[in-house]
């Protein structure tokens, strides 16, 4: 089945179908949820920390600035992902490959940066990597960098 063929949810819960019978769909929409569920709460609560650090709110759990960050980045998700089911914008499939190209993307920016900020005395004082991290780091960014590349270039403007 190829991605042009898959618009909607149904059609991958029929690939179950083989292996769980009936219960296919219920197994799907389980893991489906499940997988949704985790990476949106986790990821949101990680924007929310950085995003309230970076504006001064607060830093830790307990604070208000980080609940208050989370909840904004938990409600923008939202609201994206409401205005394209009602501007009925693309298909699904489509927009959720948008969205994976776009982690593709983001992924080595992130590295990078992180690379970059724990290199710096005024950032982690003491605490810089040492050049064991810097080299395995380094490796990683560039494994990631062409894995990048690969997907891009390779699988996505095919």
């Amino acid at each position: 089945m190829a991605l042009e063929d898959i618009n909607n949810g149904s059609k991958i819960a029929d690939q179950l179908e083989p292996l769980f019978g009936p219960a296919g769909r219920y197994v799907f929409c389980i893991g489906l949820f499940s997988v949704a569920y985790s990476s949106f709460i986790v990821n949101s609560m990680i924007g929310g920390f950085v995003l309230s650090d970076a504006l001064k709110l607060g830093d830790r759990p307990d604070h208000l600035g980080p609940r208050l960050m989370t909840a904004f980045v938990l409600l923008s998700g939202m609201g994206v992902a409401l205005y394209m089911i009602v501007a009925d914008v693309g298909k699904p499939a489509a927009l959720i490959v948008a969205a994976q190209a776009t982690t593709v993307v983001a992924s080595p920016l992130i590295a990078a940066t992180l690379l970059w900020l724990t290199n710096r005395k005024s950032v982690m004082g003491e605490h810089t990597n040492g050049p064991i991290t810097n080299g395995v780091a380094s490796l990683g960014l560039i494994v990631l960098v062409l894995i990048s590349a690969k997907i891009l270039l390779v699988d996505v403007l095919k």
